[in-house]
């Protein structure tokens, strides 16, 4: 029988996730990815899932768009220690397609408990995906897409709980013509981090 989130601890739900079958993307992966970052982080970065390098390293946010993340978080006078770092779903998603809803709701329990464990203050998202499963858990809201589209960059505020939608850092590597944006939305972030 399942622990309750809140008698759970960080060593056994990373190796939960590390361990976990739920979902064909199991069959596929290379790793499954549990969250990095200091576990007393009072903000969180969800990403939707983890990319090839990030399959084959078995570590969050390595290559090209780990150097981009970086890239922009220190143009926002942060660092990655500033944040937990987690993905939606925790395997790799073959050809980066998205998520199936089938897969988003076996890795749900996963998310849930980082959440009911971290208790974080301020949340980003990177990424539609995540920026909808996530809302749908804190405020439960069910966004399409044109609305998610229309919060991005926008800080808003659920209870305790701060938030920002983004784009992905992939999105700038795929096509270029968005880095721009991407630099001047992630300046976002001191705004989610300083209340």
């Amino acid at each position: 029988m399942e622990q309750e989130p809140e008698q759970r601890d960080w060593p056994r739900l990373r190796d939960d996730i590390r361990s976990c079958w739920r979902c064909s993307l199991s069959e596929t992966r290379r790793h499954a990815l549990p969250g990095e970052g200091p576990t007393d982080a009072r903000a969180l970065l969800v990403a939707q899932a983890p990319g090839a390098f990030e399959d084959a390293a078995g570590r969050m946010f390595v290559g090209p768009t780990g150097d981009l993340l970086n890239q922009l978080l220190n143009h926002a006078g942060l660092s990655m220690d500033a944040f937990y770092r987690t993905n939606l779903v925790k395997c790799h998603l073959p050809k980066n397609r998205r998520p199936r809803v089938a897969e988003i709701r076996a890795c749900a329990t996963h998310l849930d408990d980082e959440l009911a464990l971290l208790r974080p203050l301020a949340i980003c998202t990177m990424g539609l995906c995540a920026a909808r499963a996530v809302l749908a858990r804190i405020e439960g809201t069910l966004l399409d897409r044109p609305a998610l589209r229309a919060l991005r960059g926008r800080v808003l505020t659920f209870e305790r709980v701060r938030f920002v939608a983004l784009d992905h850092p992939a999105a700038a590597l795929h096509d270029p013509s968005r880095r721009d944006r991407l630099f001047h939305d992630y300046l976002t972030l001191r705004e989610l981090l300083d209340p």
